[in-house]
């Protein structure tokens, strides 16, 4: 008899605390679940889901729903990192119609880092789990808390949008949701194990999973309701290194991820060119990014986007950076020729004041006073040299001779530079050209 007792007392602790001990007394019943959700156990989840609706009421089971584990990781969290579709259903699902507003409170529920379920899933390249988070709001009813849940920011202030348009935080990501360093690296070095190269697994994603989520994300602004201020707020918040969605993907020469983001703007010219030119902590803009890998198509794009704008796309490409660099310098550096070009085609005119802004650009130093020349001559980049020489008229080989015979911060000019280097080939150019220059 006295064992019946124990048995139901027990059996009462066990379902009406909080902190329920397993049979082994070490696990809580929200690491059960955590852990039913991280390994993609959707029987365990019934059974953790089931034990609390034997309660008279929901309550229980909601309280129990929200409240996390330490690192305020939810199951949902969990389950949307994975993508697992049915274990997030599973959850949601625990909630009644006339529990919409705790189910929204859910949803946007963020862990230690601020991060949400939608974050998770967005960098894990879940398109159908980012679907079915957004579904998860009715319509019209829910649009200002979908719309809040889409815009919320990390601690890091990124929004989905940046993470789709190419920022990861690789490992500090996965170490959040495990929790523990050792986890993480075992699932980095199984991940690459199991397709040799990082870029290979799922946290380095494909364009096209990138953009289908971005049109995701975007057209919860678009008809039938028609948020277009709030779209341009979107598109324009900064991460705390004042990094937009076009920062990222620029890097990450995400072409179609560009053009995305570039058409919402739709008629909105004036606040186009003002997310275009957005600069970052250092002062750097998604051209010199774009400029310096050599994302030709980017740069196109982004040239683009002024058409009869003159004033302004000049003043777009002489934009410095902290370190006193244009987007010509990046390129010298780089031997981008095909970007060189298009961004001195900015100042092609035979107005006189355009051919002095370009010559301004051309002699424009960086912090050791090293013009395009010099950089493409310390590079050894032939093809630059000459798309940078070209530029020069009949009428202006003085500009030219000034221009070749122009020194760095150490009293160099491009042709000690060629000398310095051993490269008679470029030296021979340069030197070719300078007294071409000096008999006409």
């Amino acid at each position: 008899m006295i064992k019946w007792i124990l048995l139901v007392i027990f059996i009462f602790y066990t379902f009406a605390t909080d902190k329920i001990k397993t049979p082994n007394d070490s696990v809580t019943w929200t690491e059960r679940l955590n852990n039913a959700a991280r390994k993609g156990d959707q029987g365990r989840v019934k059974m953790v889901l089931n034990a609390f609706c034997k309660e008279e009421n929901n309550q229980k089971l909601i309280e129990f729903l929200m409240q996390g584990n330490d690192k305020k990781i939810t199951a949902l969290h969990l389950a949307s990192h994975r993508g697992n579709q049915i274990i997030i259903k599973l959850l949601l699902n625990a909630f009644s119609e006339d529990e919409k507003n705790k189910k929204i409170e859910y949803l946007m529920k963020e862990d230690g880092f601020q991060i949400t379920a939608l974050h998770l899933a967005t960098h894990k390249g879940h398109v159908e789990t980012v679907k079915l988070l957004l579904n998860a709001f009715n319509g019209e009813e829910e649009k200002d808390k979908l719309i809040e849940f889409i815009m919320h920011e990390n601690m890091e202030r990124h929004t989905a949008l940046h993470i789709a348009s190419g920022h990861r935080e690789d490992h500090s990501s996965v170490l959040n949701v495990f929790g523990k360093k050792e986890q993480a690296d075992k699932f980095i070095e199984d991940a690459m194990k199991r397709n040799r190269k990082v870029n290979e697994t799922s946290i380095h994603l494909t364009p096209s999973v990138n953009e289908e989520i971005i049109r995701l994300l975007l057209n919860v602004f678009g008809h039938p309701w028609g948020e277009k201020e709030k779209l341009i707020k979107y598109l324009m918040v900064e991460d705390k290194y004042k990094h937009t969605a076009l920062h990222y993907s620029s890097h990450n020469g995400q072409t179609g991820i560009v053009k995305l983001l570039l058409d919402a703007f739709s008629s909105e010219k004036d606040k186009l060119i003002e997310f275009v030119m957005k600069e970052d902590e250092k002062k750097i803009t998604a051209l010199h990014i774009a400029a310096h890998k050599g994302h030709k198509e980017i740069v196109k794009l982004m040239l683009n986007t002024f058409s009869e704008e003159k004033e302004k796309v000049i003043e777009f490409v002489m934009k410095k950076n902290k370190y006193n660099e244009t987007a010509l310098h990046l390129a010298s550096q780089n031997g981008n020729t095909e970007i060189i070009k298009w961004l001195l085609n900015v100042f092609d005119s035979e107005e006189e004041e355009k051919k002095e802004k370009l010559f301004e650009y051309l002699m424009q130093g960086d912090l050791d006073e090293d013009t395009a020349l010099h950089l493409a001559t310390d590079n050894e980049h032939e093809g630059v040299i000459n798309c940078l020489l070209n530029v020069f008229s009949e009428k202006e080989q003085t500009q030219l001779i000034e221009y070749i015979m122009k020194e760095n911060g150490f009293q160099y000019s491009a042709l000690q530079i060629a000398i310095e280097h051993g490269n008679e080939k470029i030296f021979k150019l340069l030197f070719q050209k300078q007294l071409a220059a000096a008999i006409k």
